[in-house]
């Protein structure tokens, strides 16, 4: 019944064939080692400072990094970092439920 409404393995497959073949992707993959881990952190952060996202339930607590251009973008597109970041990994972490 799962796979009839769009859910299931497929779904995952079908999403990650979306994101290996994303041209950000492609890009980062053509680059240096050296290159792929400045462009990461360019892009992301750093690692080593992070911010902590309590999910709701008993899902736990999840870590992200600050930083990044696509962290400082964040807040213009959803008005706070750490409440988008909460919002997205509580669905994250609920959609094994239904697959």
């Amino acid at each position: 019944m799962a796979k009839a409404y769009g859910y299931g393995r497929e779904f995952e497959k079908l999403g990650e064939n979306i994101r290996i073949s994303h041209r950000t992707v492609i890009y980062q993959n053509g680059l240096p080692k050296e290159g792929r881990v400045g462009y990461t952190r360019a892009l992301d952060g750093d690692y080593r400072d992070r911010m902590t996202a309590e999910l709701t339930g008993k899902l736990g607590k999840v870590k992200t990094p600050r930083g990044g251009c696509t962290n400082e973008a964040r807040p213009e597109l959803y008005g706070d970092a750490a409440i988008w970041y909460t919002a997205r990994r509580t669905v994250e972490s609920a959609l094994p439920l239904y697959l």
